[in-house]
Formats: C-alpha cells, structure tokens, sequence
C-alpha cells in the first residue's frame, strides 16, 4: 500500500492541473498542513545574538575547565581506595613519632624573650633617635626593626600562626 501511495503522489505533485501541485519545494505556511517530522535540511537553528553565543561559550568554557581540574585530580593525588589511605595514615603517624621523638614540639620559651629584647632595643633606639632628629640614622633602625619582624622568606602567614 506504501509503494502504491508513493508512486500516485510522485506522478500527481509537479503537474499544474492536480489539486496538490505547489509552486515551490516550500511546504505550506498552514501550520496544519506542515509534516509534524521535519527533515534535517528543513530544521532551523537558532540564530544566536554575540552575548548568547559568548554566554555559551564561557559555559562551555567552564565545563572544559572543571573536567581538567577533576582529571588532574585523580592523576596527581593518591587513590581513595582503604589500603592506599590506611598506608598514608600509618606514614603519618610515624613522622608524628619521630617529631615527638626529636623533641621538635617543645618549646624554649627563653627564645621568646630574646626576640622580644632585639625588637625593644631596635625600636627604642629609632624612637630615640626620631627625638634627636637625626631621621635618617632613625630610619635605618625603622627598617631594621620593621624587616626583623617579618616572618623568613618563603614562608605564609598561615605557615607561622
């Protein structure tokens, strides 16, 4: 029946004096009478204004990025699985032991005071010295009371708190 269908309505379109004739390969402005299954050629894509399209693209963009980060993750970082994690906690636990036992955590507090000393003198003497005027020798002491303060190169705030 479909090969039958197919062939009456290939000998009727085309042919002016048929009812189904069309004067161009353009389907019907008549929503009702369009195909409800487009072809690939007649599906239209949307034209994108710049802002959608770069929308788009920072999106994409985005995506790209956070599939990186999770792919260097899993490459750089140790596996997750009981046995990798339990060999970590058990290297830990020995560096914990050796530091406690090379007394790295007890604290020699006169160390303290004589920073604390240094930093009193550097400061007294700039103060000092501001008071006699004598502001450039006053301020190598600022300086070297300032730069004695800081904490080592190479090292984070966080890293000394």
């Amino acid at each position: 029946m479909n090969k039958a269908a197919a062939i009456i309505s290939k000998k009727l379109i085309g042919k002016p004096d048929t009812c189904v004739y069309r004067s161009s390969s353009r389907p019907a402005s008549d929503p009702e009478k369009l195909p409800l299954i487009q072809s690939e050629d007649e599906i239209e894509t949307p034209v994108l204004s710049a802002a959608e399209e770069k929308k788009r693209h920072r999106e994409q963009y985005a995506i790209e990025q956070e599939e990186r980060e999770i792919e260097e993750g899993l490459r750089d970082n140790p596996s997750l699985d009981v046995e990798t994690q339990n060999t970590i906690i058990q290297s830990y636990r020995e560096l914990h032991q050796r530091f406690k036992d090379e007394g790295l955590y007890q604290c020699r507090y006169s160390e303290y005071a004589r920073e604390s000393v240094r930093y009193a003198l550097l400061f007294a003497a700039f103060a000092g010295l501001l008071y006699a005027k004598w502001y450039m020798t006053s301020a190598v002491f600022l300086g070297l009371f300032w730069v004695s303060s800081l904490p080592p190169s190479g090292s984070t705030r966080s890293n000394i708190i």
